[in-house]
């Protein structure tokens, strides 16, 4: 096995893709750092490390893998299924772990982190002290995330109206051209000439992806965000409601739209997003980064699951029918607290994100991650160091 040193910085990479490439590239210029990637081999794990994964951690493994197969396929997997995952699940982490042990490096670096291999790996990390750095694509065009806690509703953004109206008054974010996604699928389109007068905008999600899976704690997919809105949409007959199908999703959603009457909504999926943003009176998301994309353009927005800027003053939040309810309501009397905005906006973008994606991963861009990655593994060397002396 290869040799690494406790001030080592280690890119794990599981597969050929877009993110695989990117982390070897950013591994690659790290230089004098000592980096290196790497490939978790399969070993026959000692009988501590396979002990090690606690109970909840494979319950837990287990039950987000169920809810994203059913929201996959569209129903639950088989026992052997069950008995096979929990199982190589546990292999996994312990595989993980034995490497870990025994080379010890300052930071792990992982895409995502929060299913499949790289949910083992940090587990396992984190069960030997070792900090990790979860990477994923940016919340604004053209960004990127770092962060040393998580992403989406995990990540270290402060949840706190009062930290963000405390830093000095900063200015309207600029505008933001948005950058639209190629539909994996044909979508039906809505036919209607032009959109209503007032709307809200309900942006779908991908059904499997973690931030349902994992955030979404009383909307089990779109289905259920959509019969919960047609029900409510009769109570509000000065709004319709103007969904989309998200474009990366493979699930297509066309037997939905015969069911919403027309003088309550449609699905408007010939639109751009940025277009259903801005004619928009308010947005309903989950936890999109639509709903960060609505806070640009001013809109009010309602939050269904976790999400780290469902804050109060800058968002409305519902954690039931009855609380969204409630939201739709009062939009006419809510508005997003304007400097609290504007410096959530600020911060978002000049502190929290790093400017650069792997699709543009010039050299400013990996020196700005490259900053960021030793700031996360700082403490650890720090620590070995004086252990050491």
């Amino acid at each position: 096995m290869q040799k690494y040193s406790s001030t080592m910085i280690v890119f794990f990479v599981n597969r050929r893709g877009a993110a695989d490439d990117y982390l070897r590239a950013l591994a690659s210029g790290m230089g004098a750092d000592a980096t290196t990637m790497l490939y978790v081999r399969r070993h026959f794990p000692s009988w501590t490390d396979w002990t090690a994964a606690s109970a909840s951690f494979i319950d837990n493994c287990l039950k987000n893998g169920i809810r994203e197969y059913k929201n996959r396929w569209g129903h639950p997997p088989s026992a052997l299924w069950r008995v096979f995952t929990s199982f190589s699940t546990r292999w996994q982490y312990a595989n993980d772990r034995r490497v870990l042990r025994r080379c010890k490096p300052a930071l792990v670096v992982v895409w995502n982190g929060l299913k499949g291999r790289s949910v083992t790996l940090a587990e396992a990390a984190r069960s030997l002290g070792i900090p990790c750095a979860f990477m994923e694509n940016g919340l604004l065009p053209s960004t990127t995330v770092c962060d040393g806690d998580g992403v989406n509703a995990l990540n270290s953004m402060p949840r706190s109206s009062a930290f963000y109206r405390q830093l000095p008054p900063m200015p309207v974010p600029e505008p933001t051209q948005l950058i639209a996604r190629p539909s994996s699928i044909s979508r039906r389109a809505s036919g209607r000439n032009g959109l209503p007068q007032r709307y809200i905008f309900i942006p779908f999600q991908v059904d499997s992806d973690t931030q349902i899976v994992l955030f979404s704690p009383w909307l089990a997919d779109m289905r259920a965000l959509f019969d919960t809105l047609l029900e409510l949409s009769g109570q509000f007959p000065q709004y319709q409601f103007v969904f989309k199908e998200h474009p990366s999703s493979k699930r297509d959603y066309r037997y939905l739209h015969d069911l919403l009457p027309p003088e309550r909504g449609f699905f408007a999926n010939e639109y751009a997003t940025q277009e259903l943003i801005e004619k928009a009176e308010a947005v309903i998301t989950i936890n999109s980064t639509v709903g960060i994309e609505a806070l640009l353009f001013s809109k009010r927005v309602i939050v269904l699951g976790r999400a780290f800027y469902a804050i109060p003053d800058l968002t409305l939040a519902a954690d039931n029918a009855e609380e969204l309810k409630n939201a739709i309501s009062r939009l006419q009397q809510f508005a997003p607290d304007e400097q609290l905005r504007r410096n959530f906006l600020a911060y978002l973008k000049n502190t929290y994100l790093i400017e650069g994606d792997r699709r543009s991963a010039n050299e400013a861009h990996c020196l700005r991650v490259r900053e960021r990655l030793l700031a996360l593994a700082q403490p650890r060397i720090r620590a070995t160091e004086s252990y050491e002396h």
